[in-house]
């Protein structure tokens, strides 16, 4: 068995990089993605919300958590979701954020 060695020099980070800019976030949230990824992304929403709910149990204690706060809670997720979808729908950018 032979062993072959290299002599390399060691390298250090260059410290006049300066780093990327960095693009504005606006003008990033509204460019476009493929068709194929908003609809990847969005049947997936649908399957996962759909298996979610059908996999969710009976609570053994429904009056636990108030009815307004529950309310809150699915108007709240419900509107996002419609938001997602819509930003989908344009192939934007903020549809995946939201």
């Amino acid at each position: 068995m032979r062993t072959i060695t290299e002599e390399r020099r060691p390298t250090t980070p260059d410290a006049t990089r300066e780093p990327a800019p960095r693009t504005d976030t606006h003008a990033w949230l509204r460019e476009r993605i493929p068709s194929n990824l908003a609809l990847f992304v969005g049947v997936a929403w649908y399957v996962l919300f759909f298996i979610g709910t059908a996999l969710e149990p009976e609570p053994t204690h429904p009056d636990v958590i108030p009815a307004w706060l529950g309310a809150t809670i699915d108007v709240a997720l419900l509107g996002l979701l419609a938001v997602t979808a819509a930003g989908l729908m344009a192939r934007r950018r903020w549809g995946l954020v939201a």
